[in-house]
């Protein structure tokens, strides 16, 4: 009896226990008097614009992307009256923006967008510091934010004006985000910067007033401190006046609200996971239902945590409304397939069928469905959680991030957080609140979504298949979609381990005065892959992106062999420039421009390491790069050929080692031929061939990839078989 009693005290200790703890899953956390859900961008653009209007002297825009050109007003000439001021108002964000700092003398405006690749910008506005700089404003300040480690992006979405009221979520004010929440299959109204339409987009803000607005202001000014190096100062004493939107409606009154982050490390910053335990924490404390938007799902911890959930005979109903297509096929063929590991383990684990994921579709749609970018978390009518954090790997260690969230203390933050799950699903399920909450209360989250689903614009269930082959060629998330700061360097190190050693002064003088100029070749390089955007090029997609606007050049194809070179010049990972270049351009023209440069960049590394001498490489390199030197000298051009089809060490450092040790341009060429060209066929084949079955899921088209991936299989084995001990 005694234990018995124990027992049942602990529990509904835990029971009682609070989510949110400090230092652990939050940062900070402060009154909010009042909490709104601005549910898809047409309303947040309108909040967004009645709110700036009002503000006096503080404007901060903290994003992932801000266009200047985004209409905040579709459909609408003027604005109605605030405060009595003139009604005709610019729609435009810039001009906007502009035309505020010209009616408040004390208005400062700071924008901070990430500061995204070269490749990158030819999917965004084009140039946008000179677009906010130019014919603008003294008082309008923006920002590119490169302040984030090799790979890594700032994805926090933050707005706060005066301090006094704050956005924060999934949206960005930037092109292809507009929507209004009835997500038609074709509105005239969705049409980007661009000119060009785009289907329906779903994505949820959170808008709170009060002190905690101040929280998410010293966030933002911290964050524009460390990407400009500049300090924006608090107000000392924010203003009173009422700046609550008119369109916005207040859910929620005087709540406790947190602030949660991802920081990853770098530059002496340590790493925050808030965000990632934040995750855990409430999935581990769910008794009834956890309900979650998201645009991916790849987080390894979120999985494990809804394992052991599922696997719990008392454990909670788990719905999740996702993306069903990622952005593009080359996106779609790799975070698709780790989101489809990780939903086979949940699914497995499922014993009890608590598990429903599904996607919204809309009528009047060719493929019918709705992109879900929103990042929304409900548990039990008790919990509410809106940010910019994605359930995949990098948002919880790689991207900066910031969600915010708040727990139930009265039975009108119940009311509240309730009545945010069922507008979502309601929206998503074509019914009203009142009849989805009646059913809910009857038969469960899941048996209510499984009661209305079905008709013309509705919940799905999420059934993507993922080829075999497919799932087998494609990385782990360490590489695709990585929870940590990746260091590029760490390559250099294996193949350059002495390096460290040579510059520590274990080398004679003179010795390290002859390698000087190798050596500082390499610790320039090791600097730009780490300090600089140059890491962030070697994505297949944004280099994709990048040679197609470099195909309607008239020097276009000059430019695309020039960049093998440089690539190779830098040690870029020839691999993505082929795997780019394969998927822009038919497999016969790919094919010559890869031969070309290859060929070219081969060439150039091969006399650049032509121009030291042999024991200069072997101080710097290890004993296995030794073997494949003893291989290429007596092996000539055979040996060149099998370490090309079989690589074991990148292109660059091949090149270099075989000019250093002065292999024969003839043995080098024929073998860098031989070893290369086969694969750079099938490759071409492969690429073209596999876009096609992704788009055009035919029998057919399978058919031909598989046949594809087995010629060059056994060509593969064929030639390892046939040069086995030749080269040795």
């Amino acid at each position: 009896w005694g234990a018995r009693l124990f027992s049942r005290v602990v529990s509904e200790s835990k029971e009682s226990e609070p989510i949110l703890k400090e230092g652990r899953n939050y940062w900070r956390k402060d009154l909010a008097h009042k909490v709104g859900y601005v549910v898809d961008a047409a309303n947040y653009f309108r909040a967004f614009h009645e709110a700036a209007l009002r503000a006096e002297r503080q404007l901060i825009i903290v994003g992932w992307d801000t266009d200047s050109r985004v209409d905040l007003l579709v459909g609408s000439t003027t604005e109605s009256p605030v405060d009595n001021k003139p009604s005709a108002t610019p729609k435009h964000l810039k001009e906007f923006l502009v035309s505020l700092c010209e009616q408040k003398p004390d208005l400062e405006i700071y924008v901070l967008s990430w500061d995204f690749n070269i490749f990158f910008s030819f999917e965004r506005e084009a140039f946008p510091q000179f677009k906010f700089e130019w014919n603008s404003h003294p008082r309008l300040h923006y920002h590119l934010d490169s302040f984030h480690p090799p790979l890594g992006s700032h994805h926090q979405k933050v707005v706060v004006v005066d301090d006094q009221i704050a956005f924060s979520g999934g949206m960005d004010i930037t092109a292809r985000r507009w929507d209004t929440s009835e997500h038609k299959g074709h509105d005239s109204r969705r049409i980007d910067p661009w000119g060009k339409s785009y289907g329906p987009f779903h994505d949820v803000q959170i808008a709170i007033q009060g002190p905690v607005a101040r929280v998410l202001g010293d966030l933002a000014r911290e964050r524009w401190r460390k990407a400009t190096g500049e300090t924006i100062l608090p107000l000392s004493v924010p203003n009173e006046y009422v700046i609550w939107p008119d369109s916005q409606k207040v859910d929620a009154s005087s709540v406790e609200v947190a602030v949660s982050r991802t920081v990853p490390a770098m530059r002496g910053v340590k790493h925050v996971r808030e965000v990632e335990r934040l995750f855990t924490d409430s999935i581990f404390a769910a008794k009834k239902f956890i309900y979650f938007e998201a645009q991916y799902f790849s987080s390894k911890s979120v999985a494990r945590a809804l394992v052991r959930r599922l696997q719990d005979p008392n454990g909670p109903e788990v719905v999740m409304v996702l993306a069903r297509d990622a952005t593009g096929w080359i996106e779609e063929s790799t975070m698709s397939v780790l989101r489809h590991r990780v939903l086979e383990l949940i699914r497995r684990a499922d014993k009890h069928n608590r598990f429903r994921i599904y996607h919204p579709v809309v009528p009047e749609l060719e493929d019918g469905y709705v992109k879900v970018h929103s990042k929304v978390t409900v548990i039990d009518d008790q919990f509410c959680r809106i940010g910019s954090a994605n359930l995949n790997q990098r948002s919880m260690g790689l991207d900066t991030e910031c969600d915010i969230s708040f727990e139930a203390k009265s039975e009108s933050h119940i009311d509240a957080i309730a009545s945010l799950r069922s507008r979502l699903l309601a929206e998503h399920l074509d019914v009203s609140q009142d009849t989805l909450e009646r059913k809910f209360q009857e038969v469960g989250l899941i048996g209510a979504v499984e009661h209305f689903k079905g008709g013309p614009r509705t919940l799905v269930e999420f059934e993507r298949e993922i080829p075999v082959w497919l799932d087998i060629v494609v990385p782990g998330s360490k590489i695709l979609d990585p929870s940590t700061p990746y260091r590029l360097n760490h390559g250099v190190r294996r193949y350059f381990p002495n390096f460290a050693s040579m510059l520590a002064g274990r080398v004679h003088w003179l010795g390290r005065f002859k390698i000087l100029p190798l050596a500082l070749i390499l610790l320039a390089l090791i600097l730009a892959w780490n300090f600089t955007p140059l890491s962030q090029m070697v994505e297949p997609k944004k280099l994709s992106t990048f040679l197609t606007m470099l195909r309607e050049h008239p020097l276009g194809y000059l430019f695309i062999i020039l960049a093998f070179v440089i690539g190779g010049l830098v040690m870029m990972p020839v691999m993505a420039l082929i795997l780019a270049t394969a998927l822009t351009f038919e497999p016969l023209i790919a094919f010559v421009l890869i031969a070309i440069g290859t060929a070219c960049s081969a060439v150039v590394t091969y006399w650049i390491g032509s121009k030291f001498k042999s024991d200069y490489i072997n101080r710097l390199t290890n004993t296995w790069l030794h073997k494949i030197k003893g291989k290429l000298v007596v092996g000539g051009w055979l040996a060149v050929a099998v370490i090309r089809l079989i690589p074991v060490a990148p292109f660059t450092v091949i090149n270099l080692v075989a000019g250093s040790i002065k292999i024969p341009f003839r043995d080098f060429a024929i073998g860098t031929a031989v070893g290369l060209l086969p694969g750079i066929l099938a490759f071409t084949l492969l690429a073209n061939q596999l876009g096609q079955a992704v788009q055009s899921p035919s029998l057919l088209n399978f058919f031909w990839l598989a046949l594809i991936i087995l010629m060059f299989v056994a060509a593969t084995r064929l030639f390892q078989y046939l040069t086995a001990g030749r080269a040795r």
